[in-house]
C-alpha cells in the first residue's frame, strides 16, 4: 500500500541530502540570531523531563468522535462555530491527490468511547477545490493547515501551505484568506497576509479559544521535503505594528550541531548521525526528521503540539515518512508554557499521545466546544485509523474535554 498516494514520501527523501550536514540553511535562524530577536531556541536533551502517559490522560478526557469519509486525507483542521460558539462544522483536507477541502457536519452526536469503529461515519457536507478557493498559492504548494474566524456575513477561512520539494524558499510566509457566507458560498476575492518570516519554517496555525487570535499566530514547523524546514517546533506571533516575531526558533534542518528538542531513544541511525537521524546519547534521543501535520493549540498558558516521531532503524534509503519503520511512527504530545507577562514560551515535557496507535498520524488540531457543555474541548484529526475499503486509510476526528489545571 502506498500511503497518502505517496509520491510525497519519495520527494521527501530525494532532497534530504541537499540540506544535510553541519552547515546552516539561510532560510532559518541561527541560534545567535534567534537569541538576538528575543526568541527561545529549542532546549537541549538535558532539559527533557518525562512524566509518562499518565500526563496526557490527566490533561484530556476522551469524549468520542466521528469517522470522516475520506481516504488518505491531507493535513489541516478548522472549526466553524455557530452564534453560541459551539462547533457545527469541521473543515479538513480530502485525499491529497484530489486538490480539495472537505466540510463535515458535526451537528449530529459524536460516537462515545475509544473504539473508533463505533463512531458514526460523516460524509462531506460540501467540497471545495483548493485551486479555486485559494488561486494565489504557488506551484506545488499544498494546504497544511486551516483556520476560521467569524464575520458579520459568515466567516473567513485562512490557509497556510508548504511547497513539496522546495528548492528555493521565499523570504516570507503567505497566508491566503477567503470570505464565505454561512452556507459556504464564496463572497469575495482572495486576500493575502504576508508574514515577514521564511516559508517552510511554519506548517500551521496556533488555535485558541478565541478564534480572532488564530490568524495572528503560526507555528509547528518540523521537517518537510526540500529546503527551508526546521529541526524542531516553531512558533511566531504578529506584533501590534503588523510585523511578526519568532517566539520558538528551532535550528535549521541542516544544522545538527545546535540544541534540538528531546525525545525518547527508541531508534537507531544507520551510518551514524546526519540530518536524517541524530544518534541518541546517554540514553536520550533528539529530534531529526520528525514531522507534524497542521499546527498547535494554546489553551490558557499551555501550548500543545502533537508531532509524529520516527522509530526503529532510521535510514535515508527507506524513503518513509520519518525515514524510520513506517508502521511504527508514533504521535507524541509536546507541552510548552507561556509566560503571561512576557509572552515567552518555555518547554515543559513530552509524553506519548496515548490516543493514537503506531502508524496513525495526527494531521490537524483545533479548539472548540460541544453543545451541551461549557468546557473547552480539543479536536484532533488522525489518519489511518479505520478501514474505508481495502485499506486502513480513513481519518477520525476525536474530541477531548480539556481538564482544569
Amino acid at each position: 500500500m502506498v500511503r497518502f498516494g505517496h509520491a510525497r514520501w519519495i520527494w521527501a527523501g530525494l532532497v534530504v541530502l541537499g540540506g544535510c550536514g553541519g552547515g546552516r540553511d539561510a532560510a532559518a535562524p541561527t541560534a545567535a540570531a534567534a537569541a538576538a530577536s528575543g526568541a527561545t531556541s529549542a532546549p537541549t536533551m538535558a532539559t527533557a523531563p518525562y512524566s509518562g502517559p499518565q500526563s496526557v490522560a490527566g490533561s484530556f478526557e476522551l469524549v468520542g468522535g466521528y469517522r470522516l469519509q475520506s481516504d488518505f486525507a491531507s493535513e489541516g483542521l478548522a472549526l466553524v462555530k455557530d452564534a453560541d460558539g459551539y462547533a457545527v462544522e469541521a473543515i479538513g483536507g480530502a485525499n491529497s491527490h484530489t486538490g480539495k477541502l472537505n466540510v463535515y457536519d458535526l451537528r449530529g452526536a459524536a460516537g462515545a468511547g475509544a473504539d473508533v469503529n463505533g463512531y458514526p461515519i460523516v460524509q462531506p457536507l460540501r467540497q471545495w477545490s483548493i485551486a479555486t478557493l485559494f488561486p494565489n498559492e504557488m506551484a506545488r504548494q499544498n494546504v497544511r493547515d486551516l483556520a476560521v474566524r467569524k464575520t458579520a456575513g459568515g466567516y473567513e477561512l485562512a490557509s497556510l501551505g508548504r511547497v513539496y520539494y522546495n528548492t528555493a524558499p521565499r523570504a516570507y510566509t503567505q497566508i491566503d484568506v477567503r470570505e464565505l457566507n454561512a452556507g459556504g458560498t464564496v463572497l469575495g476575492p482572495t486576500r493575502e497576509i504576508a508574514v515577514d518570516l521564511p516559508e517552510q519554517e511554519f506548517s500551521g496555525f496556533i488555535k485558541h479559544d478565541d478564534p480572532n487570535l488564530d490568524f495572528s499566530e503560526i507555528g509547528a514547523g518540523a521537517y518537510d521535503s526540500g529546503q527551508g524546514s526546521v529541526g524542531g517546533l516553531s512558533y511566531a506571533r504578529q506584533q501590534a505594528g503588523g510585523s511578526w516575531k519568532r517566539v520558538l526558533a528551532p535550528p535549521s534542518f541542516g544544522d545538527i550541531a545546535s540544541p534540538r528538542l528531546p525525545r525518547d531513544a527508541d531508534y537507531s541511525c544507520t551510518g551514524g548521525s546526519s540530518c536524517v537521524c541524530i544518534d541518541p546519547a546517554g540514553g536520550k534521543g533528539v529530534w531529526s526528521t520528525e514531522r507534524i501535520g497542521g499546527g498547535g493549540v494554546m489553551y490558557g498558558d499551555n501550548l500543545l503540539f502533537i508531532p509524529t516521531l520516527g522509530y526503529g532503524e532510521r535510514n535515508y534509503a527507506k524513503q518513509s515518512y520519518t525515514f524510520g519503520d513506517g508502521g511504527g511512527d508514533k504521535a507524541v504530545a509536546y507541552f510548552f508554557k507561556r509566560d503571561a507577562t512576557t509572552g515567552a514560551v518555555a518547554f515543559q515535557r513530552y509524553d506519548p499521545w496515548v490516543h493514537s496507535k503506531p502508524g496513525e498520524l495526527v494531521i490537524g488540531v483545533a479548539l472548540g466546544r460541544l453543545r451541551g457543555s461549557a468546557d473547552l474541548h480539543l479536536f484532533v484529526v488522525k489518519s489511518y485509523a479505520w478501514k474505508t475499503g481495502s485499506y486502513v486509510d480513513g481519518s477520525v476526528l476525536q474530541v477531548f474535554r480539556i481538564k482544569p489545571g
